[in-house]
């Protein structure tokens, strides 16, 4: 059966809950969770090694589907959402930081097995594209008080990023004359931001006083425009 994410999440939130009240000073993570999913057991359960590290392992049907080490200084969270929309929940991993560093795995029904996602961390605060649920979109910080910032366009081929655009935004209004405000919107060619063409060019102001916000802005825009990059 299908897990929602939003039903995932509350399951992790309650153990998390729960586990707090056992916790002791030399194990700070601790997790503990199952579903049932097409009649199978999908266990997962992550503690820490020692002071710097925390194991995470997981079972599908009795066999092992992840065994790895991960960094335990800075975790955040751990969730299971279904990033890939194939009913099996994949395990999302948050660092704290001024822009949060996130590391994905995702469940190959194939194998039965965890797969991590290479470069995952270079893209923050992914978001499903609602126009085509193939693609995503990040949001990064820049510098200038989060006036600057960015966004990348990608998809997953084959358990790797493809990212396919980019967009720029210099919003500082710190010498604007010599570093106008503008927004900047590239299509990155054969995954390689080296060979990125230029798409269009808009006024930062202008553009961004049409929406509530920058975020309203940057889920339009690439919902709207896939088609000057797929």
């Amino acid at each position: 059966m299908a897990v929602s994410g939003n039903f995932m999440r509350t399951i992790l939130t309650i153990l998390l809950l729960l586990n707090l009240t056992t916790l002791t000073v030399a194990q700070k993570h601790s997790l503990d969770t199952t579903f049932k999913i097409n009649k199978q057991v999908l266990h997962v359960s992550a503690d820490d090694i020692d002071s710097k590290f925390v194991l995470i392992k997981s079972s599908y049907a009795s066999q092992i589907a992840l065994c790895d080490t991960i960094g335990g200084e800075g975790l955040a969270n751990i969730e299971f959402p279904d990033f890939n929309n194939d009913s099996y929940p994949d395990i999302l991993i948050t660092y704290f930081g001024n822009n949060p560093t996130y590391f994905l795995y995702l469940f190959d029904y194939t194998t039965k097995h965890y797969k991590s996602i290479p470069d995952y961390m270079n893209y923050p605060d992914a978001v499903q594209l609602k126009s085509n649920r193939k693609y995503y979109y990040s949001y990064y910080r820049a510098g200038c008080a989060d006036m600057n910032w960015g966004s990348d366009l990608f998809k997953i081929v084959n358990y790797k990023i493809i990212q396919v655009g980019h967009i720029d935004v210099q919003g500082c209004d710190f010498e604007k004359e010599k570093y106008p405000q503008i927004i900047q919107v590239f299509k990155v060619i054969n995954n390689d931001k080296k060979t990125e063409n230029l798409i269009t060019k808009l006024s930062y102001v202008k553009t961004l006083n049409k929406f509530d916000n920058k975020w309203e802005f940057l889920e339009k825009y690439w919902n709207q425009n896939l088609k000057y990059f797929d």
